[in-house]
């Protein structure tokens, strides 16, 4: 149960800390979207020929998001899994990225990003085997 609710404030905090990288991201470099949302190809171009800063936030924003999601996670349950499973998760829905023709290194980064924000996490952020084995 501990690790489920860890999985969820691992969420929220990830999602915060997203929210956050890209208010300034845009904030920044402001993105040109189109006044209707369901134009697809718009808004599709509109991130294609956004600044290099602004797609290089979209990028910190997935990697610093899944981060503090793993560091939160693991920090909680003192397990991996629940830090790994939400950067797992979110490259698997950023590897959709490869339809949308965007430039090819962000597509490259884009399902790397969060496994290497997981993977920061849970190396700065010590588990229950490394605290038990601190105390032996």
């Amino acid at each position: 149960m501990r690790a489920f609710l860890a999985l969820l404030a691992g969420l929220v905090a990830g999602a915060l800390v997203m929210m956050l990288v890209g208010y300034v991201g845009t904030s920044i470099w402001p993105l040109h979207v189109p006044t209707d949302p369901n134009d697809r190809q718009a808004l599709i171009e509109g991130i294609r020929t956004a600044p290099a800063g602004a797609q290089i936030s979209v990028l910190l924003a997935w990697f610093l998001g899944t981060f503090a999601a793993a560091a939160v996670a693991k920090a909680i349950s003192g397990y991996a899994w629940p830090g790994w499973t939400i950067g797992g998760i979110l490259a698997a829905l950023l590897a959709f990225i490869f339809f949308v023709p965007l430039p090819v290194w962000m597509q490259t980064l884009a399902p790397i990003s969060p496994l290497l924000g997981a993977a920061a996490g849970d190396v700065f952020v010590k588990g229950r085997k490394a605290e038990a084995a601190g105390e032996a």
